[in-house]
């Protein structure tokens, strides 16, 4: 995959985003997100981006069977883009704690990394769940969320 690209399908609408939109998704129930986070991924797989999930409530190999159970195939040419299933630990507080400067570093070694590979875009989606179970830092959370919408603003 070649060249950048500027406006994006979230996979859950017909509408476009510039890439590197932040979003938050409210859900009704389980099936509900499932779906919803299902067509965010294969989105981006079908557009070669680079993607990511960051789970929390459910083991990363529930999710590998409920996103092939709603038609994602991520044994496809494009499973290549799949970067990662991950637990939210691991992403969000490796060392037992959160801290924004970190996540952010991190999320900017995962683009670095997309565009390196020549993906036009790179995407990922996380549980937040993990915010709710007195994680220290976790009181940092809306900084966090601040500044990924501040970062995307002057890029």
């Amino acid at each position: 995959m070649c060249g950048k690209t500027s406006m994006i399908n979230m996979g859950f609408t017909h509408d476009t985003y510039p890439a590197g939109t932040h979003m938050c998704l409210v859900y009704s129930n389980e099936l509900e997100r499932q779906q919803t986070i299902s067509k965010f991924v294969e989105g981006g797989l079908s557009s070669g981006e680079r993607v990511s999930y960051f789970s929390d409530e459910v083991e990363p190999l529930q999710v590998k069977k409920w996103l092939a159970d709603l038609g994602v195939d991520l044994a496809s040419d494009t499973s290549e883009y799949f970067s990662s299933i991950s637990t939210a630990a691991d992403s969000y507080h490796p060392l037992g704690h959160f801290d924004p400067d970190s996540m952010i570093d991190s999320l900017k070694t995962f683009y670095d990394k997309a565009m390196a590979a020549q993906c036009p875009a790179c995407r990922g989606t996380g549980e937040m769940s993990w915010a709710l179970k007195n994680v220290p830092g976790s009181d940092r959370l809306m900084e966090y969320e601040s500044r990924l919408n501040e970062s995307q603003s002057h890029s």
